[in-house]
């Protein structure tokens, strides 16, 4: 994915994301996307692409490399923690926020990168999305995200708890929401209030 000549087109910058993401469904794909340095790729294209697609795109992309531990660790000594913390804090595009939360839910599945999301002010923007979302993909996600952080992880537990993370997943369990909103809310509510 060079960067450089057409690699700076957002309409290229989307289809290689894009392919990426797809192409990480498939285990030893995901390891050679790493490998070849794809992950620092997607990092860069999560902190400096300009289009909300190509933004979508590369969160997406990790998001699916993720599922593989050794990408966990290897996303989080690249960088890529923090532009998708960013992100969900400051995005306004739901397609951005729910690949962004859904990448971060995947991630956490690390206890290094419980900590290091925490950290970096990871867990107030998930719980203001549980609260203020309207889009069923970015609250199930977000959910998703927050139970995931605090998964066997005390202090990220009573953080969530503290910045009104335990509210906004009772709330989407009582408001109604899609089945798929409402599963997510409740499991991940439950990893909010037990060890």
């Amino acid at each position: 994915c060079d960067m450089q000549g057409y690699g700076e087109q957002p309409a290229v910058q989307e289809n290689a994301a894009a392919a990426i993401a797809n192409l990480a469904d498939d285990q030893g794909c995901r390891a050679r996307v790493a490998e070849i340095g794809g992950l620092e790729v997607l990092c860069m294209l999560c902190s400096t692409a300009q289009s909300d697609t190509v933004l979508a795109c590369a969160a997406a992309a990790l998001g699916n490399l993720a599922d593989d531990e050794n990408n966990r660790v290897k996303i989080a000594e690249v960088g890529g923690l923090e532009p998708l913390v960013r992100l969900c804090a400051g995005s306004t595009d739901d397609t951005v926020l729910e690949s962004a939360a859904a990448a971060i839910a995947n991630l956490a599945y690390n206890e290094g990168n419980r900590k290091r999301l925490a950290q970096l002010s990871g867990i107030e923007p998930l719980v203001w999305l549980c609260a203020h979302s309207k889009s069923d993909a970015v609250l199930e996600s977000a959910a998703a995200a927050l139970g995931n952080l605090a998964y066997y992880n005390d202090l990220n537990r009573i953080r969530v708890a503290e910045t009104g993370g335990l509210q906004a997943l009772v709330q989407l369990c009582e408001a109604g929401q899609s089945e798929a909103v409402l599963e997510s809310a409740a499991g991940e509510a439950r990893h909010v209030i037990y060890k």
